[in-house]
């Protein structure tokens, strides 16, 4: 008997039971760089897997190292354009192993990795983009 199990059950330990599930956080920052210390202490606090922030406003004068969170590998893409704003960054937990992943997209701003045979992205198209077609 398996102590806390039914007489013959195969019941797993929690030690044995592997987590099947991921925490994610979304945020739009406008400008993490001088949110970071807010961003740092609410994925201390909810211990999240998966990280996917909007309008980030990095560009290229902003190292990895300066947007970086222990514990998380960065994927990144800046806006490309002269107009502030934009811009997406996407932390994926070291533990899980996560790989970039490369699309032929032409969709707005996009980062992506891969975690095992799960596809993880965080895509932001800009309105802003849109007006200046049309005007």
């Amino acid at each position: 008997m398996v102590q806390g199990g039914r007489p013959g059950s195969k019941e797993k330990s929690s030690q044995d039971k592997k987590k099947t599930s991921l925490r994610f956080l979304s945020l739009n920052a406008r400008s993490v760089m001088n949110k970071l210390d807010l961003l740092q202490a609410t994925v201390l606090d909810l211990n999240p897997d998966v990280i996917g922030v909007t309008e980030s406003w990095a560009n290229e004068n902003i190292s990895d190292a300066e947007l970086k969170l222990n514990g998380y590998e960065l994927f990144r893409c800046d806006r490309k354009t002269r107009h502030r704003g934009g811009g997406v960054l996407l932390y994926v937990k070291d533990v899980l192993n996560p790989a970039e992943f490369h699309t032929k997209s032409e969709y707005g701003e996009h980062a992506w990795c891969k975690v095992k045979d799960l596809l993880i992205g965080l895509c932001y198209k800009c309105v802003l983009k849109m007006w200046e077609k049309k005007h």
